[in-house]
C-alpha cells in the first residue's frame, strides 16, 4: 500500500500514508530520540487497539454470522467489503482546508487496498485455526504502515 501510493501521489494529500501520517499531528522538529518514542508509542497502540477490536468484529463476529447462512465465500466477501468500506474513515472522505471531499480515485484505491488486506487476514485465520492469526497479521500490518509513515514520508 505504501509503494502504490507513493507511487501514484508521492507526497501530496491523496497519498492515503500521508493524509493519515497528518492525522497524527507530529511536531516536525522532533529529535531523532524523541521520533523513535512517539514511533513506539503509535505503533503499541495501532498494534493492539485496532487488530484485537476489529478482527474479533471482522473476521469472527461479522464473517461467523455470514458464513451460517451465505456460506464460507460470499462469507468473504462480505466480511471484507465492510472491512474496506469502514476505512474509508481513515482516507478517502477527508478533512482538506476546512472542508470535507471525497478523493475518488485514491478512494477507490484505499478501498480496493483493504479488500485485499482484508482477504489476506482471512486466509491467516483460516491458516492458524485462530483468530489470533487475523490479529496478529493485523497487527504486523499497523506496524509497518506505522513505520513507512514515520521513516519514510
Amino acid at each position: 500500500m505504501f509503494a502504490l501510493g507513493n507511487a501514484l501521489y508521492t507526497n501530496t494529500i491523496h497519498n492515503w500514508y500521508v493524509y493519515i501520517g497528518k492525522s497524527y499531528k507530529l511536531a516536525t522538529d522532533l529529535n531523532a530520540h524523541d521520533k523513535f518514542i512517539y514511533f513506539l508509542i503509535y505503533a503499541t497502540t495501532g498494534m493492539c487497539f485496532s487488530p484485537i477490536g476489529e478482527e474479533l468484529f471482522f473476521r469472527g463476529i461479522v464473517h461467523s454470522s455470514f458464513s451460517a447462512s451465505l456460506g464460507e465465500n460470499k462469507a468473504t466477501v462480505m466480511d471484507s467489503l465492510a472491512f474496506a468500506f469502514t476505512h474509508l474513515a481513515h482516507f478517502g472522505i477527508v478533512y482538506i482546508a476546512g472542508r470535507w471531499q471525497f478523493l475518488l480515485i485514491p478512494s477507490v484505491l484505499w478501498v480496493l487496498g483493504m479488500f485485499i488486506t482484508s482477504l489476506v487476514f482471512i486466509q491467516c485465520r483460516k491458516k492458524t485455526g485462530s483468530i489470533m492469526g487475523a490479529i496478529a497479521s493485523h497487527a504486523g500490518f499497523n506496524l509497518a504502515m506505522i513505520y513507512f509513515i514515520f521513516y519514510h514520508l
